[in-house]
Order: structure tokens, then C-alpha cells, then sequence
């Protein structure tokens, strides 16, 4: 209340922070990683803000690690490292909006963290809002246990007065 009451046009958010399940099994959906010649591929599937942890996709693939369902010259799914911190590995999963509800986020999202536990030895995290439920939905699915819930405070953009 304090921070509203001094600073106009700030919303706040519930998030929650979930971490790491143990390593889900595989499912029947074929799932692939992700290398440099996918970076065409990538940028047309994924949300604006899928880069915003890396900023570039050689940095994603140098750094980080994603997994894709392929589908056409793109991919129907997603799961990326959004962002990391030894030993934390935080995940973005994105499914394009004609294929949700088929299990393809969670086929993405599961082969990224057998990779991240089995292979780099990570702690997957997943955050999401406290409103999104279908995020914490798939979160649970996968074995991933809430730990935190924090406020989050944005400003919204200003808009450049002529």
C-alpha cells in the first residue's frame, strides 16, 4: 500500500515459485534439442518475451539448453532455460495456442528437465503467476512442489508524449 500510495501506475502480482520435481518419466511425444540452426524456427515459435533472458538465441543454445516438439518449419512447443543461476535453472515452456491441451508443453517441459537434472545436475524452477492456472497445472503435472509465493511490483509503460 505504501508503494502504490507514493508511486502512480505500479501493479502488483502474486507469483509463485516451484521447484524441481524428480526426473518425469518420458511420454509419447517425439521431443527434440534444440541447436544453432533452429534460431529461425525458434524466434517465429516462441512468445516475444522467450529471449529475454539471453537476449540472443546463440546465447540460449551457448548457455542454456531448449527442447521443441517439431511441427512444420516451426515448433508446436517449447521448453527453454529462461534464465540460471548455479544450481538453479529456471524454465519457460511455450505451446502455440491451436495446440494446447494436447500434452506438448508437458512433453517439451519434461524432456528439458530430464536433461537439466540427469545431465547438468540443475534444480528446474517454474514461476507463474498465481492467476495462471493451466502454468500451474502443467507445473504440478510435471512434480514440480510450490515454495514461495512472492508480490511482484511492474510499472506500466509510459506512453512518449509528443
Amino acid at each position: 500500500d505504501a508503494v502504490s500510495a507514493r508511486l502512480a501506475g505500479v501493479e502488483f502480482e502474486e507469483v509463485e515459485t516451484w521447484s524441481g520435481p524428480p526426473t518425469p518419466p518420458p511420454g509419447p511425444v517425439a521431443t527434440r534439442r534444440l541447436t544453432f540452426v533452429d534460431a529461425g524456427a525458434f524466434v517465429r515459435s516462441a512468445p516475444p518475451w522467450g529471449l529475454r533472458g539471453w537476449r540472443t538465441y546463440p546465447e540460449l543454445i551457448t548457455h542454456g539448453v531448449a527442447f521443441g516438439v517439431p511441427h512444420g518449419p516451426g515448433f508446436a512447443a517449447l521448453a527453454w532455460v529462461f534464465d540460471q543461476a548455479d544450481p538453479y535453472a529456471a524454465l519457460g515452456v511455450y505451446t502455440a495456442p491451436r495446440y494446447r491441451r494436447l500434452g506438448l508443453g508437458r512433453a517439451a517441459a519434461a524432456a528439458l528437465v530430464r536433461h537439466l537434472v540427469e545431465r547438468r545436475g540443475k534444480i528446474p524452477l517454474w514461476s507463474s503467476p498465481t492467476r495462471n492456472a493451466p502454468s500451474r497445472a502443467l507445473a504440478e503435472s510435471l512434480g514440480f512442489s510450490p515454495q514461495a509465493t512472492e508480490t511482484l511490483a511492474r510499472w506500466k509503460p509510459r506512453i512518449a508524449e509528443d
